[in-house]
């Protein structure tokens, strides 16, 4: 067996010598690197009434960048919860693939982040109902908004509501205050697993004062106010601008990359704390303002 193990390694390594001869590989790693990132917003209600409500939280933030710290509050209902950013942990892999080290082949590297629910930890959060009634809970993404040749949106925070994302909704003043264009479904169609589909750049106008179909009359939304979009609209949630053109088109499928967050990621938005409870996060909260779906914990950047 030992003989044989040593011809199969051989035969590996002639096959990775003979593939490398026109490529250069090299990968890099370093390992517990840090990453000073976002919190998301977390909004709290109840259907149930909110005098005598009290909430008991605690959570991580950066202590000096390198390392975190312990913060603990009191708050009553209605509440939009702001954290401060948090220090992450992450390995990072760094690789070239081509005929040398030029820059045509360079590939950028990934990170895996490690996601740590510990006091202390980047994903640590604990809420204590101190009430006897129900409250509920909802996450809106702090993601950055991304863009390619300045005006095209690559990204934006998640989730988005009719076309624009709750973020901005909520917290008007953190729009980008300018027209952008996003790449929008012109017709799409799928048939026995085969997709073809049409695009085009649509114009969005996201402002304070204006965004989508909402005007300075209907802004900023309230705490209450998100909850009902997550507790009886969450049809209309959407994690992609492109999906979300899709469900214009009366294709409204493409809503279950929400719908399925729990099912695929682990991940929920939304959600409820009994009276005299305690709400610990091991995992399924995504409180830290990375993608939703990231899979695996590895990320490109």
């Amino acid at each position: 067996m030992k003989h044989l193990s040593k011809i199969v390694l051989l035969i590996i390594v002639m096959i990775g010598n003979s593939a490398c001869q026109d490529y250069t590989t090299f990968r890099d790693v370093e390992k517990d690197k840090s990453l000073l990132i976002p919190h998301n917003l977390i909004v709290f209600d109840s259907q149930q009434g909110n005098e005598g409500v009290k909430l008991k939280i605690s959570y991580s933030v950066s202590k000096n960048k390198t390392e975190n710290k312990i913060v603990e509050k009191i708050v009553t209902l209605p509440c939009v919860l702001e954290m401060e950013d948090v220090v992450m942990k992450y390995d990072s892999l760094n690789f070239m693939v081509g005929g040398g080290w030029s820059k045509e082949s360079f590939l950028k590297g990934a990170r895996r982040i490690k996601q740590n629910y510990s006091k202390g930890g980047s994903d640590y959060f604990r809420v204590e109902n101190l009430s006897d009634k129900e409250v509920e809970f909802a996450i809106i993404g702090k993601q950055s908004l991304v863009l390619e040749n300045n005006n095209i949106i690559k990204s934006h925070p998640n989730p988005i509501y009719k076309g624009v994302p709750l973020l901005y909704l909520l917290k008007p003043d953190l729009s980008p205050n300018r027209n952008l264009f996003v790449i929008a479904a012109k017709s799409y169609k799928e048939d026995n697993g085969l997709i073809s589909s049409e695009s085009f750049l649509k114009k969005v106008n996201w402002k304070p004062n204006s965004l989508g179909e909402f005007d300075r009359s209907d802004l900023p939304f309230s705490a209450t106010s998100i909850l009902d979009i997550y507790r009886t609209q969450s049809e209309y949630l959407y994690l992609r601008y492109f999906q979300y053109s899709i469900g214009l088109l009366g294709i409204n499928s493409k809503n279950i990359y929400y719908q399925n967050l729990w099912t695929y990621y682990n991940k929920k938005l939304y959600g409820k704390i009994q009276g005299k409870q305690t709400l610990t996060n091991k995992g399924e909260l995504p409180i830290v303002a990375l993608d939703f779906q990231i899979d695996t914990k590895l990320e490109q950047f």
